[in-house]
């Protein structure tokens, strides 16, 4: 495959972020992506897969420590990058707005809009076909066409593992008798209609599961536009809860999950999914064992990621293919680790390294050495940057966006490592209580939680200030004034960097 590189590109060399709180110049990242229809660039780059999976913690898949085999995903390990110090937002939806857009989620009072561009839009404007399968849950507009997929299939109505509801867009090959047209009006992947007199609406795929027909689509998707370049975004709804078996699991309790998924058409009541499949499996006389499903839905993603990548060496477009896999968020309380090892403190929603701290694999036989580390800081927030400067070998550092390139890191360069990034989206039900505890103020109310995470130090914009190296708990916060030289000359610097997204930095002691 030849990729021509424009004559015209251009390195950009733009200002540091500005202290201006939230609002931001959206029309910067515009600028940033138009293209320039005269001297449009030619993508350079490999083809890309990029798997997403939801709620794995860091230690989760057997080549981070963790119980359950994972052969697939160990073998990417294996022959190609782990990064150990890798982050992501502690809830699945300000995880997928960052990774798309580059942009802190503290810079957004709502979900960011239709006017910030995802990287998938810079992507199509480099030539690459472009095609998702799996959950949405980013941005605040439900469009896939608009958002830069040329094509894509779409899990909607909550987490039906099977019988799930999809909606097609753009489809080239398979069912693509079931495409959308054009949308219009803004709809709701949380409740989309099936039938009715509406031009949208969901296709119920009865018996089926849903990450084989993810994993099906990607695969025809990968097919047809074999000759590249490509990128390819499998967003797998497993781990999430309801936990239900595979199809690798008893036929029997398959078939009792078909029926308690087809008896519950609100999404709100999915969580009941296991008290449905437990009566009915009674009224069957059959026997299910609910405590292993989540393990089973790990090992399940991990054939998953084997059969695509199995694919691209049926292909033969497996060496030029950059294959990314990472989780929306730490989970770390469910981590399947050997009895008496130590997990990360904190889970799904909490601020703490629990539930930010990620497995992330790169994969690229062509140009990532195999067996190697970064322990380099990395946040989703660097997708952006980092996927464009690959793929048109342009660096687009340094501008106002929060995401910093590990193109070089992958490329076996040293490249400009972040110091620190901005967290947001814990949810206070899981941190409010404990934060109350420790401030000694019962009652706490719900405030809006930012923090910045440095190489050592950790500072959250309600005064909170810890040293990670020795309090991975944040169990000690080190008042004002109390810590050694380096350690308040440190909490000045994230002051300052947290004053660029919120207006001042006021503690609580």
């Amino acid at each position: 495959m030849v990729r021509s590189k424009t004559k015209n590109s251009i390195r950009l060399r733009l200002p540091s972020v500005s202290a201006t709180g939230v609002a931001f110049c959206w029309l910067f990242v515009a600028t940033l992506f138009a293209a320039d229809t005269d001297a449009a660039e030619t993508a350079e780059g490999p083809n890309i897969v990029l798997i997403l999976t939801d709620d794995l913690g860091d230690r989760s898949l057997s080549c981070f420590g963790g119980t359950v085999s994972t052969p697939n995903l160990d073998r990417l390990a294996r022959e190609g990058m782990v990064f150990r110090n890798a982050h992501a937002a502690p809830m699945c939806a300000p995880t997928r707005d960052e990774m798309f857009t580059g942009i802190s989620r503290a810079r957004f009072k709502g979900r960011p809009g239709i006017e910030t561009p995802f990287f998938t839009n810079r992507l199509q404007q480099l030539g690459y076909r472009t095609g998702m399968a799996g959950k949405w849950f980013v941005g605040s507009v439900f469009d896939p066409p608009r958002r830069g997929f040329d094509e894509a299939c779409v899990m909607v109505n909550g987490y039906r593992h099977w019988n799930p509801d999809v909606m097609l867009f753009g489809s080239g090959g398979l069912m693509k008798e079931f495409n959308q047209p054009e949308i219009t009006d803004r709809l709701n992947e949380w409740e989309i209609p099936r039938g009715g007199d509406g031009p949208h609406h969901a296709t119920r795929l009865l018996g089926r599961h849903a990450d084989d027909v993810c994993v099906e689509f990607l695969s025809d998707f990968i097919r047809r536009h074999r000759d590249g370049p490509f990128f390819a975004y499998y967003s797998s709804k497993l781990t999430h809860v309801p936990q239900s078996p595979t199809p690798d699991g008893d036929p029997n309790a398959i078939s009792v999950y078909q029926t308690a998924f087809s008896t519950i058409e609100d999404r709100n009541k999915l969580s009941s999914v296991a008290q449905v499949a437990e009566a009915e499996a009674a009224r069957r006389n059959v026997r299910i064992d609910t405590r292993n499903f989540r393990n089973d839905g790990i090992r399940y993603l991990d054939k998953m990621a084997g059969c695509l990548i199995d694919e691209l060496e049926r292909l033969d477009i497996r060496r030029n293919t950059l294959v990314l896999f990472l989780s929306d968020n730490g989970n770390s309380a469910l981590d399947p680790l050997p009895d008496g090892a130590r997990r990360l403190p904190g889970r799904k929603g909490d601020s703490r390294e629990g539930g930010t701290r990620i497995p992330l694999i790169a994969n690229w036989p062509a140009r990532i050495a195999p067996e190697s580390t970064c322990d380099d800081l990395v946040h989703v927030q660097d997708f952006l940057p980092t996927l464009t400067e690959l793929a048109c070998g342009t660096s687009v550092q340094n501008g106002k966006i929060d995401g910093r390139s590990f193109a070089p890191q992958l490329l076996g360069r040293k490249g400009t490592p972040r110091e620190w990034f901005v967290g947001w989206g814990a949810h206070h039900n899981i941190w409010l209580t404990r934060v109350a505890d420790e401030l000694g103020k019962p009652g706490l109310e719900p405030y809006r939680l930012l923090w910045v995470h440095g190489r050592q130090y950790k500072l959250y914009n309600d005064g909170r200030f810890y040293d990670l190296t020795v309090d991975l708990e944040e169990a000690h916060r080190i008042p004002p004034g109390a810590g050694s030289p380096e350690a308040e000359a440190a909490r000045n610097d994230l002051q300052a960097v947290l004053r660029g997204y919120v207006k001042e930095v006021r503690p609580k002691e």
